[in-house]
């Protein structure tokens, strides 16, 4: 098993960190992080539990996870819409991950909606403010 392997396609994929970012929220430095996720070390329990509660996935998806499984999964989708036989193979920790990175992607896209209705809001807040600015200096005569 390929435990570092695991940790880094979490890192990379669903969190989207670099190796710098993981090991300062783990408190280690980043050669240190780096030793884990290329399995030179052994990772000990309450590290790999630091290590889960940063990338918020489960320990024990990140420990079953197979990265080739999840590529073929949206292979499948892609080529036969998930009804291939690659799809109905896939691990139950596999289908676990895709439903995490599902609701993640959805809060992800609640965010990025409402931060989009801030934005808008704030630009029509400026437009308002720059058109008093125009009016003053007009009274102003400058």
């Amino acid at each position: 098993m390929k435990l570092g392997k695991n940790i880094r396609f979490f890192r990379e994929t669903v969190k989207g960190l670099s190796q710098e970012e993981m090991a300062q929220r783990l408190n280690i430095s980043p050669q240190a992080y780096g030793r884990l996720e290329r399995d030179e070390v052994h990772i000990d329990t309450e590290r790999f539990e630091a290590i889960s509660r940063v990338l918020n996935v489960p320990a024990d998806t990140i420990r079953a996870f197979e990265p080739q499984s999840l590529t073929n999964i949206f292979t499948a989708n892609h080529h036969d819409h998930g009804t291939g036989p690659v799809y109905h193979q896939a691990s139950q920790h596999n289908d676990t991950l895709v439903q995490h990175l599902m609701k993640e992607n959805e809060a992800k896209t609640q965010l990025i909606v409402k931060l989009e209705s801030t934005i808008e809001q704030k630009r029509a807040t400026i437009a308002t403010l720059q058109q008093e600015v125009q009016e003053l200096k007009k009274k102003l005569g400058l």
